[in-house]
């Protein structure tokens, strides 16, 4: 039992002794000046279109801030606009109010001086 003991910790000291990396090697590769020297074209080509696409975000950024802007004072401006409108409306209301009412007075007075006169 005692020997059975010992073999079980020494199985186990030697799996976990073994080094891991030595059983999933990595594959190297090799590449030629050539090829490296495309890759390298290649990268700085990446790198000139990703600063190209930067700058259009920014620019992007700055006409979208723009709009906002312009969004916003329209807004501002549509309602001066509807509060104006509405204002006039009420005026144009009083106003017809006025004359209706004034119709009305001198409709009676005109009735009340042809009644007058029709009498006399």
């Amino acid at each position: 039992m005692r020997i059975k003991g010992i073999l079980y910790t020494l199985l186990l000291a030697c799996c976990f002794s073994a080094p891991v990396t030595g059983w999933a090697e990595e594959p190297t590769y090799q590449i030629t000046a050539a090829q490296l020297t495309q890759l390298e074209s290649i990268f700085q080509q990446l790198r000139t279109a990703q600063t190209e696409q930067e700058q259009q975000i920014e620019t992007l950024r700055i006409q979208l801030t723009e709009s906002e802007t312009a969004i916003r004072q329209s807004q501002t401006s549509l309602q001066k606009a509807n509060q104006s409108l509405q204002e006039s409306a009420e005026e144009a209301k009083r106003t017809r109010d006025r004359l209706k009412r004034q119709r009305i007075i001198w409709g009676c007075v005109g009735l009340i001086a042809g009644f007058m006169m029709g009498k006399s």
